[in-house]
């Protein structure tokens, strides 16, 4: 399985690390995340969207039993990101720009503004404008944000009281 990731002959790779992943004896002695990258890269080459997405998913669930880290998830998040801005119309794009609107937009501030060019790019209704997902900072529908010192909008049950 090793020398077949070195070699990186498309056919013999997508036949030979599906079955070295399924023994338990070879997975010890396998960079994991580099054979799920690898076939989900290979499948998606070849057109194969489904199984890339497949591998992607494996990937993600077998690496982050092993190391859950940021980074990690970052990484196969990046990765399905990649795959699925390919068709505009995939029903799992809103869901996965959502998590990056909210979970990863909020630690990565930078990403926010390469994520909104990507889109524009793409032609794709961006979730982190005010129109999609309001982000913490955006101007709300309802007259704005609420900033410390201000008055509570009647009606809002925020009236004098406890916590």
């Amino acid at each position: 399985a090793n020398r077949t990731l070195l070699i990186h002959h498309d056919r013999f790779v997508l036949r030979v690390l599906p079955l070295a992943l399924d023994r338990p004896n070879c997975v010890k002695q396998l960079d994991l995340d580099r054979c799920y990258m690898t076939l989900a890269d290979l499948c998606r080459q070849h057109g194969h969207r489904d199984q890339a997405l497949n591998w992607i998913q494996q990937g993600r669930t077998r690496i982050s039993e092993t190391d859950p880290s940021f980074e990690v998830q970052a990484r196969w998040d990046f990765r399905e990101l990649i795959l699925r801005l390919e068709d505009p119309s995939d029903p799992g794009l809103r869901p996965l720009l959502h998590k990056f609107a909210t979970y990863y937009s909020p630690k990565l501030p930078q990403l926010r503004a390469q994520l909104e060019g990507i889109l524009a790019q793409l032609d794709i209704a961006s979730p982190l404008t005010p129109g999609g997902i309001v982000l913490p900072g955006a101007v709300a529908e309802s007259g704005g944000v609420w900033q410390p010192g201000s008055p509570v909008a009647a009606g809002t049950g925020w009236g004098g009281g406890k916590l």
